[in-house]
């Protein structure tokens, strides 16, 4: 059998109302990886393709399978993920145990699951990369569509405004931080989460 993804549409709320701790965390609090969102470029434009904010909005909420949603807007971002310890680590960066989530505030802002999205049933492993002292590995972000697969979840802003983004990376960490999940192979399962980064959208 093939999964089928349900779907739960986000209320969009201002980003006063949404002030997240302005640094970077991560769980279990003594993991020594840093994850560090930055954008290359750092303002964008509003395009509803001729529709109403409310008319995207119920498409949104309507869309029954993949391609009934907007499409997912392109950005030009990267997440860093930086060895802040003082030891050697092991990270994961690919597969399906590594995975990445964003999340998008204010004004017009939208997160979504993908309704009727359909998965393959394999498990694809992760690529293991090692991290010395200070060092770090970038994730290229070229579209706010993210989750399983990278395909699982989408955020959407529909007015113009300022949006704050943040990035959470879930993956494995070898040798495993204290209180991490045991992920097998010498794997500790941890979540980094980023600082929130700006973004300024305006009207096309």
């Amino acid at each position: 059998m093939i999964p089928r993804i349900l779907c739960l549409v986000a209320l969009s709320v201002p980003l006063s109302a949404l002030a997240d701790d302005e640094k970077s965390k991560t769980e279990p609090k003594d993991s020594p990886i840093q994850a560090i969102l930055s954008a290359k470029k750092a303002d964008y434009e509003v395009d509803l393709g001729g529709k109403s904010v409310e008319e995207v909005r119920k498409q949104i909420k309507d869309a029954l399978e993949p391609s009934q949603y907007p499409a997912a807007l392109e950005v030009d971002l990267a997440l860093e993920l930086k060895n802040t310890g003082d030891k050697e680590i092991r990270i994961w960066v690919e597969g399906d145990q590594a995975q990445l989530t964003l999340a998008l505030k204010g004004t017009g802002a939208v997160n979504t699951e993908i309704k009727g999205l359909l998965f393959t049933q394999e498990l694809r492993a992760p690529k293991v990369l090692t991290l010395a002292p200070g060092k770090s590995h970038k994730l290229e972000i070229k579209k706010l569509s993210y989750g399983h697969r990278g395909a699982s979840h989408r955020s959407y802003w529909l007015e113009a405004g300022e949006y704050a983004l943040t990035a959470s990376y879930q993956t494995g960490v070898s040798p495993p931080p204290k209180d991490a999940k045991d992920a097998g192979e010498g794997f500790g399962l941890i979540t980094v989460t980023s600082a929130p980064l700006k973004l300024k959208v305006k009207n096309k």
